[in-house]
């Protein structure tokens, strides 16, 4: 068991470093203003949590083998992924641009999950309820600006819709679903003060309204999901109301299947529930599928999906979502990861998720009374989980969710004696949390608190590059664009991105410098030979009728099978 100024530090440390993350937008800094941002502050917040977790690795062992070692698993097979992979180094590493779900991002959330799993007193688990609860009381606020005509931040919003911190209308919906599964927890807790209740209950409404502001499906669909489920463990944990909370869960299974089925465009809920991007969202996972299937032992490589897209995809697809469209992403995190890691890489994950709903279910099996504080994780652990079936794993989302996943876990097993425990020897709680606030003065001693400042400025120097990289791209465009000196040395600094690279590139091409703009496009096809648009932009700058052209065809052809473009006359 932790100390309890270690557990103290260490619940401090992951409940607002998941809100900072969750709400970090670093505007009129870099081209992405949401994700290479949070990829640096989520790698500070696991890597300080890392030394931690050196400290007390025999205690973590101890509490949860089978999670430790599908955990380290996982981290080993994304590393395994790098050196696999077509893509350079830095891709593994980092990720996909505006996407950031590389080895640093598994690797920090993996030291999240482990660290939260050594949570023990209540007074951690309710630290990160409130910082979660400020979270989306924060986007709240802020989407309500938004709406108003107020939007403080200066980043260009295509969607027509609110997006929150979250830089995407999909992302801040499923997040608000998620606040909302919260909150409607924390109504239905009578253990919660009665005015405390009477204001959860009057925010319900704005997290609806903001719901319905993102124009998207995701939010209402988590939002239902989680309060629904809320109200089955109110019900059951009511005397004498087994049998009425079962024909309700009947009820809620049967009605669900009909959503579902109305999500599908099948049944009397299709023309409510049925939208074109679930089509889309078919063709994303068939191609994922198909990467995952061909690549079974290690995969594409950790967030390759975008390069891999229309190698893959099925001929329907060049119809809808189209010939021309491209994506980064399976929109399943589950596919994604099946797609960048292959099966090992699917299966620890599975293990992984699975062991938390494991032991939620034996402990909801066990304890029958409503408790607001584990009903809280757990549901909105289950949030997310259903968001990320058909959703991307956003840092500001995912961090909740891995977050969430370990408490549960540290939940269960720190409340399981407790269970048998009769009412009498709970009196003490009171005494525990005097005791537990005496403790909290007392401070951390100097080598620990040394330690895990030093994980934090690791973290902060491995993935600082890109960060500083994208900062330099959004001053480049600002004031440098068609300089061949600065565009030269801006594409070919450490870590290489193809994003960046293409965008130069149509920067050089539109100012008339062709022949700069293909000296990058030669380079670009030789750091991602896989990547479409750089060859594209490759076949586009190079005359006709020189050897070269008809190989760059070819090449086309091998990435995009279907494209009739690059058919053999």
């Amino acid at each position: 068991m932790l100390k309890s100024e270690l557990e103290n530090r260490l619940s401090f440390i992951l409940a607002w470093g998941a809100l900072a993350v969750t709400i970090l937008i670093t505007d009129r800094i870099s081209t992405d203003p949401v994700n290479v941002s949070k990829m640096l502050l989520l790698s500070v917040v696991g890597f300080s949590v890392l030394p931690v977790l050196l400290i007390q690795r025999r205690e973590l062992i101890s509490y949860s083998k089978l999670v430790v070692i599908a955990i380290s698993s996982f981290v080993f097979l994304t590393l395994v992924s790098i050196f696999t992979s077509n893509n350079t180094f830095e891709r593994g590493l980092y990720g996909a641009f505006s996407r950031n779900t590389g080895l640093v991002t598994y690797a920090s959330l993996a030291f999240i999950f482990l660290g939260a799993t050594l949570i023990s007193l209540d007074e951690s688990f309710q630290k990160v309820i409130k910082a979660l609860f400020l979270a989306g009381t924060i986007n709240v606020i802020y989407s309500l600006i938004v709406a108003s005509g107020n939007d403080f931040i200066s980043w260009s919003n295509p969607y027509n819709a609110i997006v929150g911190t979250f830089g995407n209308p999909n992302f801040i919906s499923g997040f608000m679903g998620i606040f909302f599964t919260l909150l409607a927890v924390q109504v239905m807790n009578q253990s919660n003060a009665s005015k405390a209740r009477l204001f959860i209950f009057a925010l319900l409404p704005l997290v609806a309204f903001t719901i319905y502001l993102t124009k998207s499906l995701q939010g209402i669909m988590v939002a239902l999901f989680g309060s629904f489920l809320a109200i089955y463990f109110f019900i059951r944990s009511k005397e004498g109301c087994l049998r009425a909370s079962q024909v309700y869960l009947v009820g809620l299974a049967g009605t669900g299947i009909i959503a579902l089925a109305g999500v599908l465009n099948k049944g009397p809920l299709s023309s409510l529930l049925y939208s074109y991007t679930v089509d889309l969202r078919g063709e994303y996972w068939k191609a994922g599928i198909n990467m995952g299937m061909d690549k079974p032992l290690f995969g594409l490589g950790i967030d390759s999906y975008g390069t891999g897209y229309r190698t893959y995809r099925e001929l329907s697809a060049t119809i809808a979502p189209g010939l021309g469209v491209g994506t980064d992403t399976a929109h399943n995190v589950y596919i994604d990861i099946f797609a960048g890691l292959g099966f090992p890489g699917l299966i620890t994950y599975l293990i992984i998720n699975g062991f938390v709903l494991f032991v939620s279910i034996k402990y909801l099996k066990t304890n029958k009374a409503f408790d607001g504080r584990f009903l809280t994780l757990f549901l909105c652990w289950a949030a997310y989980q259903l968001q990320s079936i058909v959703s991307i794993n956003q840092i500001g989302l995912a961090v909740w969710g891995w977050l969430l996943g370990g408490l549960v876990i540290a939940y269960t097993r720190s409340h399981s004696k407790e269970l048998l425990i009769d009412h009498k020897k709970n009196s003490n709680t009171q005494l525990k949390k005097k005791l537990y606030k005496v403790q909290e003065k007392q401070l951390l001693d100097a080598s620990t608190s040394l330690k895990i400042l030093g994980g934090a400025l690791i973290g902060l120097l491995v993935a600082l590059p890109p960060f500083l990289m994208d900062a330099k791209m959004r001053n480049y465009f600002s004031g440098n664009s068609g300089q061949i000196d600065a565009a030269l040395s801006l594409a070919q600094s450490w870590p290489v991105d193809n994003n960046r690279l293409n965008k130069i590139i149509m920067s050089l091409a539109s100012n008339n410098q062709n022949e700069e703009a293909r000296k990058i496009a030669l380079f670009a096809t030789e750091k991602f030979p896989n990547d479409y648009v750089s060859w594209w932009a490759l076949d586009q700058l190079t005359r006709d009728g020189i050897p070269e052209k008809e190989a760059i065809r070819v090449k086309l052809h091998e990435i995009d099978p279907f494209n009739p473009a690059y058919f053999e006359k």
